[in-house]
């Protein structure tokens, strides 16, 4: 997994960009107030990267770094830079972006394009342990059609994580339309293995799925040949209610993305007048906004943790 004509350069790279962490994370004294701010020139010198990430026991830092075009993961245990490893795409993909399930283990979004009929994009998910190598598939085909891996394409999308479960560190849960039948299934997943267990068979036409706070699916939407379909599930009952007017989702462009304590509440991103992205919450049955959470004239919320 180590890439060797890289290492040096990703180690000294590590090094530049502890350095740079730590300095961050020093608690200065008070007279340091008066000290000359860092140069701009300083942070030019510094690797390219992106997704910076550390471990949940802060042991590793992972981030994204283009070598040759094309990003690489790279993992490096914090104080020991020589052990830096670079995980490169898989063949003809790019990776998009990662995260950490627990301390030994990381899911890696690759997209590739179609080579069969029209060109698009698709999308695979994988795990990888921080010190030993291989890859294991993270949105495996059921059980049924593993016997007949040739029989028919894989589904296009297939790193749909909706929730990382924090208290269950082996699992996390994938909506995915495996059967193609116009619904995407949730599994719990485990990390280690790629074996899973089907939460839910899915609704009609329901493909994207937000959990609350208790990581239950909660609210989900897709579309049909009607338009826009935009489900409900009670958190009381379990059954779901389906939501008629979706105007603030198909046209206004309002997207929630997590929940607030109370599960019918929703975090969600705005396009404000058209322009900047902002944060607010969204009263899911009602379909009104509630509060405006974050807003700034000149960023777009990208993303919020």
């Amino acid at each position: 997994m180590i890439i060797t004509s890289v290492f040096m350069r990703l180690a000294q790279g590590g090094l530049r960009f502890a350095a740079l962490l730590l300095a961050f994370l020093t608690v200065a004294p008070l007279h340091a107030a008066k000290a000359e701010p860092i140069p701009v020139e300083a942070f030019a010198r510094l690797p390219q990267i992106s997704q910076p990430h550390l471990s949940p026991d802060a042991s590793h830092i992972a981030y994204l770094r283009p070598i040759a075009g094309k990003n690489n993961l790279i993992i490096m245990p914090l104080g020991q830079p020589e052990r830096t490893q670079a995980i490169p795409a898989v063949e003809e993909t790019d990776i998009i972006w990662f995260a950490w399930v627990n301390n030994e283990r990381l899911i890696i979004s690759y997209r590739y394009t179609n080579e069969i009929g029209d060109a698009y994009a698709r999308t695979a998910l994988f795990s990888i342990h921080v010190s030993k190598p291989g890859y294991t598939d993270m949105a495996r085909e059921p059980r049924e059609q593993d016997r007949n891996p040739y029989a028919r394409q894989r589904p296009q999308l297939r790193d749909k994580v909706i929730d990382m479960l924090p208290d269950d560190p082996d699992h996390f849960l994938l909506a995915i339309d495996s059967d193609f039948d116009g619904k995407a299934e949730i599994r719990k997943v485990d990390v280690n293995t790629g074996r899973f267990t089907n939460i839910t068979e899915g609704y009609d036409w329901i493909r994207t799925w937000v959990t609350d706070q208790n990581h239950e699916y909660r609210l989900g939407w897709g579309r049909s040949e009607k338009g826009e379909r935009v489900l409900y599930i009670d958190p009381k009952t379990g059954k779901y209610r389906e939501i008629n007017d979706t105007t603030w989702f198909s046209d206004l462009g309002i997207e929630p993305t997590s929940f607030t304590a109370d599960p019918g509440i929703a975090y969600a991103i705005e396009p404000k007048d058209g322009d900047k992205i902002r944060l607010i919450t969204f009263d899911v049955l009602a379909g009104k906004p509630v509060d405006v959470v974050f807003e700034h004239p000149e960023v777009d919320i990208r993303g919020y943790v």
